[in-house]
């Protein structure tokens, strides 16, 4: 599978909104995305005009993404297909 970076902009939400939402698309890639996707983890940014996330996931595409954001009820405002590096892929 790909790795993808989503960004979501929440806009102003409350902590308990942002659990709910989190519950929402665990339980929906285990559910109904169980073959196709996983999520890895999420950043979050507070901003002048809200919650912002950058969440990783590895999926089948972004098809995919954009159809487990519509089933979570979560925003999905940019996809971006990465490769994911770090400290130990380098001397």
């Amino acid at each position: 599978m790909q790795s993808y970076l989503i960004e979501r902009n929440f806009g102003h939400i409350t902590p308990e909104q942002l659990a709910a939402g989190g519950s929402k698309s665990k339980q929906c890639a285990a559910e109904d995305f169980a073959d196709t996707i996983v999520w890895k983890q999420s950043h979050a940014l507070d901003t002048a005009n809200g919650l912002v996330t950058y969440c990783l996931y590895e999926a089948a595409s972004e098809d995919t993404i954009r159809e487990h954001a519509t089933a979570a009820g979560l925003p999905c405002d940019k996809i971006s297909a990465v490769q994911v590096v770090g400290p130990d892929d380098f001397e």
